[in-house]
C-alpha cells in the first residue's frame, strides 16, 4: 500500500520561535537550586483539600453555563458568532434558487472601522467558512482571524455565513450558484481588483467548484486545511478518510438523514471530529480546565459556544458530499458534476492557488490537501502547460482549527500570503513551496523583518498519496450498499419518520444530552451547584492571603494554589513554572495557619462534601431519568394547537413550533389601528408572497388586514425570527424594546418591526413571516399544515 512521500527538505518549518527560559531559574546555568520548602502537614491537611473541592465545583459551574449557553444560541436562532461588526449585503433564501446562504460586508474590527484601514486600491478578500457540522465564525473567531488579518492589511472584507436549516431538497448546486452570484456582486463592486477567496476546510472545496467550472469565477484562491483529496493520507495516521469505508459507504449517512426527516444532523459530524482524538475530547479539555478554572473559564465557553452550535444539512446535500467526495473522491477524478452538462475539470483553474496546510493537522494533513496535484497534473511539465501557479505552504504544528483562528503561530502565514499576493500572481507557471524566515519569532512583524521565497517544486516530490485500488474497492462496495439500503429499508424509514421523531432522535443525539445534562433546565441540582460557585468564585477573588506556589502557575492567579495533574493528562502546562508545586508565602515562608480557621475549614469540608455527594448523585441520576421526557419547545411539532381564550388585550405569548418561536399577540385597539393607518409607501417589504404568508395562494399586498388572523385585526400571529440574519426580536417579553414602531425590535443590528410585523428601518429585507395556522370560533389557534 502507498503512502505519501514527502521530502523533509520540502516541508521545513515557515516560522521560528524564542527560546523560552524558565522564569523561576536563577543564578549562573548549573548553579544548584536552593531546597525547596514543603508545607506542613497540618496546612496541606486544610488547604489542598478545599481547593480540590472549590475546582471541582467550578468546573461543575463551567459545564452549566456552557449548557444554559447552547440553550440560548438556540433559542436565539444560532446566529453566526463573529467577532466584528457587519452589514448583510446579499441572502439567498431569497434567491430563484433558494440556498441557505448570506453574503456580509464586514464594516468594523474592534476598534478599526471600514475608512479608517480599508485601502480601495487593494482587492477584495471573502472569507468562506465550511459547513461542516457547526455554524459560522471560526473564520472570524477572534481579532487575529482571517478576517481581521485581512482587514487589518487594509483589504475590504466579505464574510459568507450560512442558516441553521437548509431549505428542503437544497443541493450542491444551489449552494453553488448562490457563491457564484456572492463573487459576482463583489466582482461588480471592485471592478478593477478580482476577489480573492478564502476557503476553510470544507468550503475549500466549494471555492475550488467556483474556479473550476464553466464559468470559472473567482481570482487568487487562498485553501486553508481544505481537503480535495479525500482518499490522501498516511496508513495509521490520518484515520478519517477511512470512516466511510468501515461504516459500509454512504447508507449511514443516507439513513440519518431519513432518520432526521429529510435532514441531517451536523452534530454527527462534530461527533466524527471528536472521535480522531478521543483522549482529547474526555479528558485533556475538561483536565485543562479544572487546573486552569481561574483564568481559563471563559476561553473555554467562548470556543464551546460555537463548537456545540450543530447546524443542519439537507440529505440531498450530505449525500452528495459523501458519494462525490468522502468516498467518491469524484472531485480529484474530473467526475464530479455540478449541473446538468457541467462537469468540474480541476485543470480548468487558472486562477493562481495557494494551499496552507500543516503538519499538526489531524483532519486535513498535507497529503489531503496536496495529494490532488499529482493525480491532475502527470507532472510538472502538464501543470506549467496548463499555465497554472500552485503556491503551499505547510506549518510543522498548528493545529486544524488554528489555521483559521489564526493563532499566534498562523497569523504570520496569513499576513505573509496576503502581502505577497502581488508576487504570486506574477509567478511563472509551476509548483512552488513558500518558505518563510521570520528571525525574530514575532508572528505580528512584517517586512523586511522576515522574508520569503519561493522554492520551485516538482509534482513528483509531492508522490503517491493513497492506496487507489483498495479504496476503489471501497467505493465500489459502498455504491452496492447505497442501492441496497435504498431499495430494501429507506422506502419504510422515510414513511414511518415524522417531525415528531426526528426531532426526539435529534434531542437525544450524544453530543446534545452530554452537555445539556449538566443544565439546571434538566437537572435541578446544578441549581445548588451554581449558588455554591458563585459563593467559591467571590473568595477567591477577594481572598488577600491564601498560600501559593513559588513562581505561580499558567492559569491561577498569584495567591491561588492549584492541585497537580499527571503531566500527561496535561500538555499545556507552561514549562517556565512546571514543578514548582510548593506552596509558600510571597517571602518564601510557610503561612501561620489560625486553629479556629482550621476547625471552619474542616466543619465546611464535611458540609460541602456531603452536598457535593448529593449534587453529583443528582447530576448522574436525574438526566438519565428526564433523557425520555424532553421538554415541549424541544419536541417542537409540525402541529401546535393553543387555547388562546384566556389571553387579555395587548397580551403577548410565544409557542414554539418546529424550532422556531411564534409571537401570538392579541393587540389593543391602538395597535390595529397604528398599523392599519399605515400607508403602502411607507413601508420597506411592500408585498407578501407566497412563502412569507403561506395563508393566501398567492402575493399579497403587505396591509395589515391580509396579515391578521381574524378581519378585525385583533390577532396577529408571526414568526419571531429576523428576516435579516435569523435572530429573536425582543418584544414579547414584559420591559423589552419594541422599538420605534411599537412591535418588535432586533438589537443584534437595528432593525424596526411595526405592530403588524412589517420591517419599517434597518437591515432587515422582508417582513417577519407568518406562518401556516387557523383560528377556531373557540380561539383555538391551530399552528402548521
Amino acid at each position: 500500500m502507498a503512502t505519501a512521500r514527502f521530502p523533509k527538505q520540502q516541508l521545513n518549518p515557515v516560522t521560528t520561535e524564542p527560546v523560552v527560559f524558565p522564569a523561576n531559574q536563577s543564578g549562573p546555568i548549573g548553579e544548584k537550586p536552593k531546597a525547596a520548602q514543603v508545607e506542613k502537614p497540618a496546612a496541606a491537611a486544610t488547604t489542598y483539600p478545599q481547593d480540590l473541592f472549590e475546582r471541582w465545583v467550578l468546573l461543575l459551574d463551567a459545564l452549566r453555563e456552557r449548557a444554559d449557553n447552547m440553550i440560548e444560541h438556540e433559542r436565539r436562532g444560532m446566529p453566526p458568532l463573529l467577532d466584528f461588526k457587519y452589514e448583510a449585503l446579499l441572502d439567498a433564501r431569497h434567491f430563484d434558487r433558494p440556498a441557505n446562504y448570506a453574503l456580509l460586508r464586514i464594516t468594523e474590527i474592534g476598534d478599526d472601522c471600514w475608512d479608517d484601514c480599508v485601502d480601495e486600491a487593494k482587492p477584495p478578500v471573502i472569507v468562506v467558512d465550511p459547513r461542516a457540522g457547526h455554524g459560522p465564525g471560526i473564520g472570524g473567531f477572534k481579532r487575529d482571524s482571517e478576517v481581521g488579518i485581512a482587514m487589518h492589511e487594509g483589504h475590504p472584507v466579505y464574510f459568507v455565513v450560512f442558516f441553521p436549516e437548509p431549505e428542503r431538497g437544497r443541493t450542491l448546486a444551489d449552494v453553488h450558484h448562490a457563491l457564484r452570484r456572492f463573487v459576482e456582486e463583489i466582482a461588480k463592486r471592485h471592478p478593477d481588483h478580482p476577489p480573492v477567496l478564502y476557503g476553510n476546510c470544507q468550503a475549500g472545496w466549494a471555492i475550488t467548484l467556483l474556479a473550476a467550472d464553466c464559468q470559472g469565477l473567482s481570482g487568487p484562491i487562498v485553501l486553508n486545511g481544505s481537503p480535495l483529496s479525500y482518499w490522501a493520507g498516511e496508513a495509521g495516521t490520518n484515520p478519517m478518510r477511512m470512516m466511510g469505508g468501515l461504516a459500509g459507504g454512504t447508507w449511514a449517512a443516507h439513513m440519518a438523514a431519513d432518520l432526521g426527516d429529510g435532514r441531517f444532523d451536523g452534530a454527527w459530524l462534530a461527533q466524527n471530529f471528536e472521535k480522531l482524538q478521543p483522549e482529547k475530547a474526555i479528558w485533556d479539555k475538561y483536565a485543562h480546565l479544572f487546573s486552569h478554572i481561574d483564568d481559563e473559564r471563559e476561553r473555554f465557553l467562548e470556543f464551546e459556544r460555537w463548537w456545540n452550535g450543530f447546524y443542519t444539512l439537507s440529505r440531498e446535500e450530505i449525500l452528495a458530499i459523501t458519494e462525490n467526495l468522502f468516498i467518491g473522491n469524484k472531485l480529484e477524478s474530473g467526475e464530479m458534476r455540478i449541473c446538468e452538462g457541467c462537469m468540474v475539470d480541476l485543470r480548468r483553474i487558472q486562477n493562481p492557488i495557494v494551499i496552507f496546510a500543516s503538519k499538526g493537522d489531524n483532519i486535513t494533513p498535507p497529503a489531503q490537501a496536496l495529494g490532488w496535484i499529482p493525480k491532475v497534473y502527470a507532472d510538472t511539465a502538464a501543470l506549467k502547460a496548463a499555465g497554472q501557479r500552485i503556491v503551499y505552504l505547510v506549518n510543522p504544528h498548528v493545529g486544524h482549527l488554528g489555521i483559521f483562528v489564526s493563532a499566534s503561530v498562523a497569523r504570520l502565514e496569513h499576513r505573509a500570503i496576503l502581502e505577497n499576493l502581488d508576487e504570486i500572481e506574477a509567478r511563472a507557471s509551476g509548483l512552488y513551496e513558500m518558505q518563510i524566515d521570520n528571525p525574530t519569532g514575532d508572528p505580528d512583524c512584517r517586512k523586511p523583518s522576515y522574508s520569503v521565497s519561493f522554492e520551485p517544486r516538482d509534482v513528483s516530490d509531492i508522490g503517491e498519496v493513497h492506496p487507489e485500488d483498495a479504496l476503489q474497492n471501497v467505493a465500489q462496495v459502498s455504491r452496492i450498499n447505497e442501492a441496497a439500503y435504498d431499495l430494501l429499508l429507506g422506502p419504510w424509514l422515510r414513511a414511518m419518520t415524522t417531525p415528531q421523531s426526528a426531532e426526539a432522535l435529534r434531542a437525544m443525539h450524544p453530543m446534545r444530552w452530554s452537555r445539556l445534562m449538566f443544565s439546571a433546565r434538566y437537572n435541578p441540582w446544578m441549581g445548588a451547584v451554581q449558588a455554591m460557585a458563585d459563593t467559591i468564585r467571590h473568595d477567591r477573588n477577594t481572598t488577600c492571603r491564601r498560600p501559593r506556589r513559588s513562581g505561580g502557575t499558567q492559569g491561577d492567579g498569584p495567591d491561588r494554589p492549584g492541585p497537580d495533574l499527571p503531566r500527561a493528562a496535561t500538555p499545556q502546562t507552561d514549562p517556565e513554572t512546571e514543578g514548582a508545586n510548593e506552596m509558600t508565602d510571597s517571602d518564601g515562608t510557610l503561612p501561620e495557619v489560625d486553629p479556629r480557621t482550621r476547625e471552619s475549614r474542616r466543619d465546611f469540608l464535611y458540609y460541602a462534601a456531603a452536598g457535593a455527594g448529593a449534587v453529583a448523585t443528582g447530576a448522574a441520576i436525574w438526566p438519565l431519568v428526564n433523557a425520555m421526557n424532553p421538554s415541549a419547545d424541544v419536541l417542537s411539532l409540525s402541529q401546535v394547537r393553543v387555547d388562546l381564550s384566556g389571553m387579555e388585550r395587548g397580551q403577548r405569548i410565544t409557542v414554539g413550533w418546529q424550532g422556531k418561536p411564534v409571537f401570538v399577540w392579541r393587540r389593543s385597539q391602538a395597535s390595529i389601528d397604528a398599523a392599519r393607518t399605515t400607508p403602502l409607501e411607507a413601508l420597506v417589504d411592500q408585498t407578501d408572497g407566497a412563502r412569507e404568508n403561506p395563508n393566501h395562494s398567492g402575493t399579497v399586498p403587505a396591509l395589515d388586514q391580509n396579515r391578521t388572523a381574524d378581519a378585525a385585526g385583533e390577532w396577529l400571529v408571526v414568526i419571531g425570527v429576523c428576516t435579516h440574519l435569523g435572530c429573536v426580536p425582543v418584544g414579547q417579553g414584559s420591559g423589552d424594546s419594541l422599538g420605534e414602531y411599537g412591535g418588535w425590535f432586533c438589537p443584534c443590528h437595528g432593525s424596526h418591526y411595526d405592530t403588524s410585523g412589517r420591517i419599517r428601518k434597518g437591515p432587515a429585507p422582508r417582513n417577519l413571516d407568518i406562518p401556516v395556522y387557523s383560528l377556531a370560533d373557540d380561539l383555538t389557534l391551530t399552528i402548521g399544515a
